[in-house]
């Protein structure tokens, strides 16, 4: 018997935790090897999120590879979190980006 497209799409399925919806206005601060004089922090969408990563939608298009500062909300405390992350991959969505972040430990 052939395999049902959940099947499939789980087996090409990279992560390795489970995913949650995550719709937060995000804060995050390109790498310091990028100019950002003038842009200390841009804004993004965030839209899911686990154990290793962040999924976020943003007007600016990030670079794979590059590392960019999260300013993760905690809460309703309106606290926020520092984290660090790479970019892994970037999307073209319209007028703006769709991106797949890893958190660094």
């Amino acid at each position: 018997m052939g395999k049902t497209t959940e099947e499939s799409m789980q087996e090409k399925e990279k992560r390795l935790s489970q995913r949650s919806n995550f719709r937060q206005p995000l804060v995050y601060e390109v790498s310091a090897t990028k100019q950002t004089v003038g842009r200390p922090g841009r804004m993004a969408r965030g839209i899911d999120i686990s154990s290793g990563g962040v999924g976020l939608e943003a007007d600016d298009e990030l670079q794979k590879g590059e590392v960019v500062k999260l300013s993760v909300p905690l809460g309703m405390g309106g606290a926020n979190i520092p984290v660090f992350a790479e970019v892994c991959w970037v999307a073209a969505l319209g007028g703006n980006y769709r991106m797949g972040l890893r958190f660094l430990a």
